[in-house]
């Protein structure tokens, strides 16, 4: 499921399950901060940190920051529970620049008043 089917345009959100590769994997590169949600189930992932396979395991309620603008390689074992969900969100660049000057003007006005 991906919000591309609900027609958003601004934020990414795709939901995935069950999914397995014992076959290492190269992520996409983006330059969207990427922000993984464990949504349900259990499940373990491998990934690569400075040219070491690194293992860490999922239960709900886990978040992990993804790196951006590089790809990524990774391998998803068979998941502990068949019912595992995770929520890959994604946050455009563009989108968050616009939040900071948003904020950045607003604390810029709140000084000019005191």
């Amino acid at each position: 499921m991906s919000s591309r089917d609900a027609g958003w345009t601004s934020l990414l959100l795709d939901l995935h399950t069950g999914a397995t590769s014992h076959d290492a994997y190269t992520s996409i590169a983006t330059p969207d901060l990427r922000i993984g949600v464990s949504v349900s189930g259990r499940y373990a992932c491998d990934v690569v940190i400075n040219g070491r396979w690194r293992h860490d395991a999922h239960d709900p309620g886990t978040v992990c920051l993804h790196r951006t603008g590089e790809p990524t390689r990774y391998r998803f074992p068979k998941p502990d529970t068949a019912d595992y969900r995770l929520a890959l969100i994604y946050l455009p660049v563009d989108l968050l620049d616009e939040g900071r000057e948003h904020i950045r003007r607003a604390v810029a006005r709140r000084a000019r008043r005191h």
